[in-house]
């Protein structure tokens, strides 16, 4: 009977370099599902609009929504 020792950061690195080989393979063969955004759609104050619209909001966001449009 043998007992293997085996440190904590071989482990770690042996399930990381296993865990990649698995997402690269599944990737190849195209288990993996691409997600293509479509184009963000903004709310009526972050964009110029000639539309005559109104728009209720509510801003919890305690920032900067319009990231990218000025």
């Amino acid at each position: 009977m043998r007992i293997y020792i085996i440190k904590k950061g071989s482990l770690i690195a042996a399930l990381s370099v296993v865990a990649v080989a698995v997402m690269l393979l599944a990737y190849s063969r195209g288990a993996i599902p691409t997600v293509a955004a479509a184009k963000r759609q903004l709310p009526i104050y972050c964009v110029e609009s000639q539309d005559k619209r109104a728009s209720l909001s509510f801003d919890a966001a305690w920032g900067d929504m319009c990231i990218g449009t000025r």
